[in-house]
């Protein structure tokens, strides 16, 4: 019964916008409140795009990309464009096409809330996004933030987590012009090749059509050579191949007054090789992963006098096939298919005082299902439950924010007798300071309390999964300042530097237990995560000429502090100490040109630090340039050519997943306007 009892009430504050929309809300907006929503940096569906001359408001201490550097980069998807994001460490197991995953200030991926375009992307199998899946094409805005929220309307899940990263496409950026298009064609090394096609229409302006669809594949075979111990490997990239397609789309309907709903749909259909590891006397590879994803998505956003809200809900349906030819059991190989269902319901709302207190929260309500081929999976079922409350109140230079959320998960296996059941209340709190003068300072200081619960593969799968897994919990604390001078009409300048320490509990991580080929999911009691941040983004006009420099650097020590613990006092695996990026680009007119520059230092395979388990430190430089023309009024052309990895550096993230050397890509764009 609570179930239902759960869905219902849910579903009951999804219907409330419906009749409530025509509420009168002309008292909504006014002076004070506007310079609320400037200094809190709140965006629903657009990007903030910076040009010379035009100051912005100082930013949240996170990391911000825009459409203008992101289609310069070229990024082959989000995972390869999250590296650039201050504090983030993104894993990837192989080249084009692989799994990636992020992790924020050493904190696993799963502490991450994953939104694009307002909604959650989440996959309660594994417990984490692969951001290899997730396309850069139509990706206007990015960003990385710990505890700043840009937007009143994130799903609940997000004000919750340790991190979230938040984006926006185009197909929910409308604009001014009534009818948009925006298409694309890419040519690469390995036999790359992509189509891109998205658009918005509208007859009326009430209602707003768009949609998006993408093509790719690659055979992905590049030359390797790999130092595996005291042996050099040389070869090529076998069973790397691949061919995506994505597509979607959604209307928008405009209320009369203020309000608006919005009807979508995203899918995809993946068809990869696995490579798998380069490992000394044994390169070959066969196996096949097949991925269908399907979400359907709606919500409604309405105010009326001091209030604010937004209902939504959505439901992804996402089926995997994994196959291996050669496996050794009694029938030859093996087969395995699984089908992980997630429904999710929320509200969010935000009430304004005539004395400016703000007051924010959400209910949400996710149920999750996992289905298999596989015996020995159990079938889990899991209710997840949470709600948040915070008071935010903005005085005359600082502002404060004391947060409350609850969470309750109610789980059930079939191979598990009893049920599994954890509730967890979290705090946070934060305070904001300003400063303006000749420079304009922002300090930040807050601490937030999160946790995550383990995914069903890190419960459940065969030999792996431990069922006795306890839920992490980390406490952070962070104190950061942004500073930028008064306007300049020659240059914009933005400085932020954060120091920040974690305590996570019950962290869970992978560990061997008989040998290195039988691991474990075990929770490791204590780890303490030290870190820095520092990042300078800079643009200047000289002449003709624009420059733009955005630099980031991270230091992050994650060690394992539990006394009994074999390998107390050591990193933890694949934790890099030393993060960084360096990117210049310069424009003059419709040329422009660039380098693109993204470090990481030593890290360990294992936790037991010794130098067998160290995997090499590498950096990666990449060339650009393009060229834009008008072909008339509202329609322009773009060409670009890219180098990737420009010294052919052989690198790996993971010890023995080999990534591709030196690389090209060609592209040309149109757009209308």
């Amino acid at each position: 019964m609570i179930f239902i009892r759960n869905i219902f009430f849910v579903g009951v504050l999804f219907v409330l916008p419906v009749i409530s929309f025509a509420q009168d809300t002309s008292a909504f907006f006014n002076d004070s409140m506007r310079l609320d929503l400037l200094r809190t940096q709140y965006i629903e569906e657009i990007s903030i795009k910076r040009t010379k001359g035009e100051r912005q408001a100082i930013r949240p201490v996170g990391t911000w990309i825009f459409e203008d550097k992101i289609q310069k980069l070229s990024p082959d998807d989000i995972g390869e464009l999250a590296s650039k994001l201050s504090g983030s460490t993104v894993r990837s197991y192989g080249g084009l096409g692989a799994l990636k995953s992020i992790s924020t200030r050493a904190l696993g991926s799963q502490h991450t809330a994953i939104v694009v375009d307002g909604f959650n992307v989440s996959n309660s199998q594994t417990g984490m996004t692969n951001l290899g899946q997730i396309q850069a094409d139509g990706m206007v805005s990015i960003l990385s933030s710990t505890n700043d929220n840009v937007s009143i309307f994130l799903p609940v899940s997000a004000y919750l987590s340790g991190n979230s990263l938040v984006m926006n496409t185009f197909q929910s950026r409308y604009g001014d012009a009534r009818n948009q298009l925006r298409s694309s064609f890419k040519l690469g090394s390995f036999g790359r090749y992509e189509g891109y096609l998205s658009g918005v229409y509208s007859k009326d302006e009430r209602i707003i059509f768009s949609g998006y669809a993408k093509y790719r594949s690659a055979r992905g075979d590049y030359d390797y050579s790999y130092l595996n111990g005291l042996a050099t490997e040389e070869g090529v990239r076998n069973n790397n191949d691949y061919e995506d397609g994505f597509f979607g789309g959604q209307v928008k309907i405009l209320g009369k007054k203020n309000g608006s709903y919005r009807f979508g749909y995203r899918g995809s259909m993946i068809d990869q090789g696995l490579p798998g590891a380069v490992i000394l006397y044994n390169s070959t590879a066969d196996e096949r992963l097949n991925t269908l994803d399907n979400l359907f998505y709606a919500d409604a956003k309405f105010n009326f006098k001091r209030w604010e809200f937004r209902s939504y809900a959505n439901y992804n349906w996402n089926a995997m096939k994994y196959l291996d030819p050669t496996y050794l059991n009694e029938i030859g190989f093996l087969d395995n298919e699984y089908i992980n269902q997630s429904t999710n319901l929320g509200t969010v709302f935000r009430r304004r005082s005539a004395k400016g207190i703000n007051v924010i929260g959400g209910l949400e309500e996710t149920l999750s299902t996992l289905v298999s081929s596989d015996s020995s999976l159990s079938n889990p079922f899991r209710s997840h439950s949470s709600g948040f409350v915070s008071v935010y109140k903005p005085f005359k230079s600082a502002t404060i924010k004391v947060q409350l959320s609850s969470q309750y998960i109610y789980e059930l296996a079939s191979l598990n007798n009893s049920p599994r059941e954890s509730i967890k209340v979290n705090p946070s709190v934060d305070l904001t300071f300003f400063k303006e003068g000749s420079w304009h300072f922002k300090h930040l200081v807050w601490y937030k309390n999160t946790f995550r619960i383990p995914s069903f593969n890190e419960l459940y799968y065969a030999t792996v999964g431990n069922s006795e897994l306890l839920p992490e919990s980390a406490h952070q604390i962070n104190y950061g300042v942004s500073s930028s001078p008064k306007n300049d009409k020659r240059a914009n300048l933005d400085l932020r530097t954060t120091v920040y320490f974690n305590r996570v509990q019950n962290k869970i991580v992978a560990i061997p237990t008989k040998n290195l080929f039988i691991w474990s999911m075990q929770n490791v009691t204590n780890v303490n995560i030290f870190g820095m941040e520092g990042a300078i983004d800079f643009c200047w006009g000289v002449g003709k000429i624009d420059v733009d420099l955005n630099v980031n650097y991270s230091y992050q020590k994650a060690i394992d502090v539990t006394k009994e613990s074999l390998n107390y006092g050591h990193q933890i695996a694949y934790t890099p100490e030393h993060l960084a990026n360096f990117d210049l680009l310069f424009s003059r007119g419709e040329l422009g040109f660039g380098i693109a520059n993204n470090y990481v230092s030593m890290r360990f395979a294992l936790n037991e630090n010794i130098d067998q388990n160290r995997v090499q430190d590498y950096l990666l430089s990449d060339l650009f340039i393009t060229y834009s023309f008008v072909l008339k009024k509202g329609q322009k052309i773009k060409l670009q050519a890219n180098v990737k990895n420009i010294f052919d550096s052989s690198y790996v993230y993971v010890r023995s997943f080999v990534m591709p050397g030196r690389n090209f890509l060609i592209s040309m764009s149109y757009a209308l306007h």
